[in-house]
């Protein structure tokens, strides 16, 4: 039985060229439940290609643009 507030949402953000890619990792004693992540790029295209659980405590997410540009990415990991 989960309560409200059990669940905490650690968000990392990255910038790189062409293909941000980050971690986002739940704080010591709490386990990975799920995760996701946005993209975000100047112009262009920017899409998902990898969003996967990092081991039993992370979420790991890389983006893919296709514009040689700077992009982002928040990557979210929901931690119980």
């Amino acid at each position: 039985h989960v309560e409200k507030g059990d669940i905490q949402v650690v968000s990392v953000t990255a910038e790189a060229w062409r293909f941000p890619s980050t971690t986002a990792w739940c704080p010591a004693g709490k386990k990975i439940t799920g995760g996701g992540a946005n993209c975000f790029t100047p112009g262009g295209s920017i899409w998902l290609v990898h969003s996967a659980p990092a081991g039993d405590n992370g979420w790991v997410a890389t983006c893919d643009t296709t514009k040689d540009k700077n992009a982002s990415i928040i990557v979210h990991a929901l931690c119980l």
